[in-house]
């Protein structure tokens, strides 16, 4: 999904929660109550402003979003646009306070390339593809019996024993089982 897609996305989840986009340009100073909680750019901290740039005054793809936290660590986003953008009300330029779990701050963030912030917020992410090194030791006789199990398949043992193990503990998910 792009960036695009997503803050559509965000916008409407919130709209059909009951949080329409206000209607007007909105400048600094604004605030929300949503979901018994308040969320205000006067008080909270900005952390990143992502715009586009506006080509004259009836530019219909102009935004900006700006990510927040309070002093509590919620995040929220305050988005302002004009009629081609999310954050429009009724095709007229509106704005909008959206409420922002960490997942959906990952995804804004990776989606606007805002990658130095990120590693501030999250840290470093997990190496695509990591994997963690496990040892066990086995019986020969169990040893033997994998090997000959991946050597069947023509897989390589590691490959061979990640999917006994995810297919086993899918098993024991669906069923409730335990392992004593």
């Amino acid at each position: 999904m792009d960036i695009y897609s997503f803050i559509k996305e965000l916008v409407e989840d919130e709209f059909n929660r009951g949080n329409v986009p206000a209607n007007g340009y909105a400048s600094d100073g604004v605030f929300s109550i949503i979901d018994d909680h308040f969320y205000d750019t006067d008080t909270a901290k900005k952390l990143a402003t992502v715009q586009a740039p506006e080509l004259n005054g009836d530019d219909f793809h102009y935004y900006r979003e700006e990510l927040y936290r309070t002093e509590g660590g919620a995040f929220f986003l305050v988005g302002r646009g004009h009629g081609c953008t999310p954050w429009t009300y009724g095709g007229y330029p509106g704005h909008m306070v959206v409420p922002m779990t960490d997942a959906s701050v990952r995804r804004w963030l990776q989606g606007r390339n805002l990658n130095y912030l990120y590693l501030n917020l999250f840290g470093i992410p997990p190496e695509a593809g990591r994997k963690e090194p496990f040892s066990v030791l086995l019986p020969e006789d169990l040893t033997e019996e994998v090997f000959q199990r991946a050597s069947a398949m023509n897989i390589p043992v590691q490959t061979w024993i990640e999917i006994f193990l995810r297919n086993a503990l899918e098993r024991e998910s669906d069923q409730g089982d335990t392992l004593p």
